[in-house]
């Protein structure tokens, strides 16, 4: 498996490991006035978590800089 971060190969393939969460949805319980029960609504989804675990290696420190840069960028939005 070849993992890339939008295109840019940063990770080494063969220690790497990609967790993926379950979708989280979410809702709110609302009591009302004449009305019989609660009052249930959807928020929907609520996002998803991903973990990934890798090696990271460089030739050099200033590639392995340029490296964690990228990956701060991503995620930093």
């Amino acid at each position: 498996m070849s993992a890339a971060l939008d295109g840019q190969s940063l990770f080494d393939s063969q220690q790497l490991e990609v967790e993926l969460g379950s979708i989280r949805r979410d809702s709110i319980e609302r009591a009302v006035p004449g009305l019989d029960g609660i009052l249930s609504i959807d928020l929907g989804g609520r996002g998803k978590q991903i973990k990934q675990r890798g090696v990271l290696r460089a030739r050099s420190r200033a590639q392995m800089d340029e490296r964690m840069s990228a990956i701060s960028a991503f995620m930093d939005g």
